[in-house]
């Protein structure tokens, strides 16, 4: 159980690993735009390639696509905040609410896969690790944009990142097979939905910004392809 710990601790810390390099870019540019346009590629890429076809493969999980970016939608008008990846109290709680539900449930897999060893859980977990350094570009990009902070968009990132562990723990002892029946599809569309929305909508603003947007998707691809993950 020691091996659930410790996995997991990774990476939580890879996952801030990627976004302390994100946001250190950031602070030594003066400006957010480069690193938030590249996180909207990686964010948007993760949801279309990885997240969306598993979630529609997934009995109802077309129905709970739907739903999490309903869901994300209504808590976006709820807290308020300024659109578009405009800082605002909104846009950040939007934006941790949904990196913290996406860790959790990858936390959730992590655990399933430790509980069955074998060859099959070693590439979930290489999979998982690969992916935890685009999520955490895409996390410090998205904190960094919705708060102006670094400070508090390092505090969001590891806050989000440490669902991660509770995840594993969850997926481990048993309980997260429900959860992950419809979670992944609410992830999904949460995910979509920040990445399209909080993310992309500041890539359009400069002529050059669209093209490190599909840079970072790209980058998703080949990470995935890597980790074995492509759907």
């Amino acid at each position: 159980m020691g091996v659930v710990t410790l996995v997991s601790l990774t990476a939580a810390l890879v996952h801030m690993a990627g976004g302390w390099v994100a946001l250190r870019l950031a602070d030594v540019r003066g400006e957010v735009e480069q690193v938030a346009a590249l996180g909207a590629g990686f964010l948007v890429g993760t949801a279309l390639l990885s997240l969306v076809p598993g979630a529609v493969s997934a009995p109802g999980g077309a129905g709970a696509l739907g739903a999490g970016f309903g869901l994300f939608l209504l808590l976006r008008a709820l807290v308020g905040g300024r659109q578009g990846g405009e800082e605002g109290t909104g846009s950040a709680w939007t934006a941790l609410a949904s990196m913290g539900l996406h860790s959790l449930l990858e936390g959730v897999a992590l655990g399933l896969a430790l509980r069955h060893a074998g060859p099959a859980a070693r590439l979930v977990v290489i999979g998982l690790m690969l992916h935890k350094i685009p999520e955490g570009i895409s996390g410090a990009a998205l904190f960094r944009t919705a708060t102006g902070s670094t400070r508090v968009a390092l505090f969001n990132l590891a806050t989000a990142a440490t669902a991660t562990v509770a995840g594993a723990w969850l997926g481990y002892l048993g309980g997260g097979g429900a959860l992950t029946a419809g979670g992944l599809g609410i992830t999904a569309g949460g995910i979509l939905y920040v990445g399209a929305s909080e993310l992309l909508p500041r890539a359009l603003r400069r002529e050059e910004l669209p093209w490190l947007s599909l840079l970072g998707m790209m980058l998703v691809y080949v990470l995935l392809r890597a980790g074995g993950h492509t759907h």
